[in-house]
């Protein structure tokens, strides 16, 4: 039975590689929005392909929105071409590179999520707070959101050829365990008696790792909301949340966002997600301690 992939979002990121006046932009382009006071840049939104496109002073856009990578690279000639018209000049070719594409997969089945997080390392699953599975992918690198319906949200890709092999590897190693159930071996991420501390690493890998896909840059970040939610948080847990990362509750449970200046640190580590966020993590219990 083959899953079906519809993509759902392209984000890409455009390097002008020159200074670019907004007020040009925004005389060239009827369809600008944005105020200066709340927003360093506008935001440009075109029907065919239908994008926003975020464009900030520096030369620098994000364009999202698009359901293809031939989308997002046609939305940025076209804005190029606009601007051409306007009078506004450029000296180089604009630099476009695919930073995320998200999927929506159906693999038609159900998916054994407790059993899945007992046989997949590098899983996140506490259905008592929210009843997906975060499964971290290596090889590709992605990051895939699976529930028992047999849907699931794939993220971190960056074409589709990425997309459709880890869809492959997931068929692989989700539906492969039914008929290898007893006899497989069990490696098991989420650990009995699992210590707050670590429920809270684990939760802060799973926020930051959202971030990949805009290489940790919040100010250029186009879904400045972007988090997990959370049912419910203990309160030793909170506290470590609430020190690596935004904690914001709603009516209902938390949302757990990227903090800016963590962000900025994992940006420049050169150790990988879950090094630096446990190096951050013991600067921090060193410091309460002293």
């Amino acid at each position: 039975m083959k899953a079906e992939i519809k993509i759902c979002n392209v984000v890409a990121s455009v390097d002008f590689r020159q200074r670019l006046p907004l007020s040009a932009v925004k005389k060239a382009l009827p369809t600008v929005s944005g105020s200066r006071s709340r927003f360093p840049g506008v935001v440009v939104k075109l029907g065919r392909p239908k994008t926003a496109n975020l464009i900030f002073s520096t030369g620098k856009m994000i364009c999202t929105g698009s359901s293809s990578e031939y989308g997002a690279r046609t939305a940025v000639k076209k804005l190029v071409l606009s601007l051409r018209e306007k009078g506004v000049t450029f000296k180089e070719r604009p630099k476009v590179k695919i930073q995320n594409v998200v999927a929506l997969v159906n693999f038609k089945r159900t998916i054994n999520l407790e059993k899945a997080a007992k046989t997949l390392t590098g899983t996140i699953y506490e259905p008592e707070q929210f009843p997906g599975l975060i499964y971290q992918m290596e090889n590709p690198k992605t990051v895939a959101l699976l529930f028992s319906n047999g849907k699931a949200v794939l993220t971190g890709a960056r074409n589709r050829a990425e997309v459709e092999a880890a869809v492959r590897r997931l068929e692989r190693r989700l539906f492969t365990l039914k008929r290898k159930a007893g006899k497989v071996e069990v490696k098991t991420s989420k650990v009995e008696g699992e210590s707050s501390d670590e429920k809270a690493l684990k939760l802060l890998e799973a926020t930051y790792s959202l971030c990949e896909f805009c290489n940790y840059d919040c100010d250029g970040c186009p879904y400045p909301g972007l988090g997990i939610y959370l049912e419910k948080l203990e309160a030793s847990v909170l506290e470590t949340l609430s020190a690596l990362s935004r904690v914001e509750r709603c009516r209902r449970g938390f949302y757990v966002r990227p903090k800016k200046e963590v962000a900025l640190h994992l940006k420049y580590s050169k150790e990988g997600l879950a090094e630096a966020l446990a190096g951050l993590f013991t600067g921090l219990t060193h410091a309460s301690t002293a």
